[in-house]
């Protein structure tokens, strides 16, 4: 049996109720996720401008991947307003359970790579990943991204728990001045 494509796209903020139910059922689905079912979630508006943030900054991006019309993964790349930090946007990424380990984080995090490569302004790209998270810390890693360091009690889980995250990064070897982003 051949197995469904799937499509990357470039999110928009139409996708906004599409992205923020999938963030929920994800959210609850996953320990991996910062958030919790217990933090609030923005409203269908707020989430629509926050996609629209995603659409306008230089330095921002986010991708969608679908499988039969559906939102299955996406990845977000998130940079700073601040100007010092404008270069360096953090990346963020997530799969439907059900689908991880099928090559949709991959193909989200390629895309994000091309635009990454692509973009003068950007000279480093970078993410956290929980220790535990073993499979994206292998999906980074095989992406080029090197570990940075360790941030040691970095979450606090529901159950109490306090676990560790891995700061993992790619940078252009050829640092340039930048102006104006």
């Amino acid at each position: 049996m051949k197995p469904t494509p799937v499509h990357i796209a470039l999110v928009n903020p139409e996708h906004a109720a599409e992205v923020l139910e999938f963030f929920k059922m994800n959210t609850a689905n996953s320990p991996y996720i910062l958030r919790t079912v217990r933090d609030p979630f923005p409203t269908v508006e707020e989430e629509r401008k926050i996609l629209t943030g995603f659409t306008e900054q230089p330095n921002s991006n986010m991708w969608i991947a679908r499988q039969e019309g559906n939102i299955v993964g996406m990845l977000g790349c998130h940079g700073s307003q601040r100007y010092k930090l404008r270069h360096e946007p953090t990346v963020g990424i997530s799969v439907h359970p059900d689908l991880r380990g099928h090559g949709i984080g991959k193909q989200l995090l390629a895309a994000a790579m091309n635009w990454f490569a692509a973009s003068p302004h950007l000279l480093r790209i970078q993410c956290e990943v929980l220790t535990v998270n073993t499979a994206s810390l292998r999906l980074f890693e095989r992406a080029g991204f090197l570990r940075e360091g360790l941030r040691r009690h970095a979450t606090y889980q529901p159950d109490g728990e306090l676990l560790d995250a891995v700061v993992l990064a790619v940078v252009k070897e050829t640092p340039q001045r930048i102006d104006g982003i």
